[in-house]
């Protein structure tokens, strides 16, 4: 009974293992690829999203600047010999908490960056993904892969990338 069991299990498995292969082989074997740092890299629409990226990136440096330099005076207070005890005392007390501020807000940017990266990308990929349809059904692609890093090899024959920035910066 134990024994069934495992070829069974095995019998499962190499079906499960093989139906992809064998679903591919019907769907007439065209796979392509693209390059989705490429495609950021050289459209309008992902060079206009890396510029405002850019541009929002600047602006929060701008907007902590004046955080950063209070830490600085702060620290510098702090660590001054020739003031009293006490006035060094508030003054470290003063600095623990701007630093505690600053590196709050530093992460807060950090984060609000990245989600805006995200959001930007994401748009960008989106208008890609439509490109990407049209030019594999013109070129009649089963399979178009996103990140050609994940393959061993991949053909620059097979590359749609060129045809897709092109349409995309109709």
């Amino acid at each position: 009974m134990k024994k069934a069991t495992y070829v069974i299990g095995a019998v499962l498995l190499l079906a499960l293992v093989s139906a992809p292969a064998a679903f591919a082989a019907d769907a007439g074997d065209r796979v392509g690829y693209v390059s989705l740092q490429r495609i950021m890299k050289e459209t309008k629409v992902g060079q206009e999203a890396a510029k405002l990226l850019f541009d929002a990136d600047k602006a929060k440096a701008e907007s902590l600047k004046p955080l950063a330099e209070s830490v600085v005076r702060l620290k510098k207070e702090a660590e001054d010999a020739k003031s009293p005890m006490d006035a060094r005392k508030k003054a470290a007390d003063e600095y623990a908490q701007a630093k505690k501020d600053y590196d709050r807000a530093l992460q807060d940017a950090r984060e609000e960056l990245k989600a805006k990266d995200q959001a930007l990308a994401g748009d960008v990929y989106k208008k890609a993904d439509d490109v990407v349809k049209k030019v594999a059904q013109k070129r009649n692609y089963s399979i178009v892969i996103k990140d050609p890093t994940v393959m061993g090899f991949l053909d620059p024959r097979v590359d749609i990338t060129e045809e897709v920035i092109k349409e995309m910066n109709k």
